[in-house]
């Protein structure tokens, strides 16, 4: 009988032809700034790429202060439009 997991439905809808990609390239070092508050400086400290997603994951860590993290999809990242490259 056929296996109907639900992972492996979500796989089966999902498309085959490798990751989606974000308009704008993000790459490890690279650091941005909020555009309503320029106050603290986020670098990407890695890209994650999920078996259960399309989408890429970014962690971003806060310049001076490594031990305030966040991560977010790299979709969402670049589809937000909230931040901009730091100078």
């Amino acid at each position: 009988m056929y296996n109907l997991h639900p992972i492996k439905l979500i796989k089966k809808i999902m498309p085959t032809n490798g990751r989606a990609d974000g308009t704008r390239k993000v790459s490890i070092g690279d650091r941005f700034e909020r555009d309503d508050a320029a106050i603290s400086i986020w670098v990407v400290e890695r890209i994650s790429n999920v078996r259960a997603s399309r989408f890429p994951l970014i962690s971003l860590s806060r310049e001076g202060r490594p031990d305030i993290t966040k991560t977010v999809s790299l979709d969402a990242f670049v589809k937000d439009g909230g931040y901009h490259t730091a100078v």
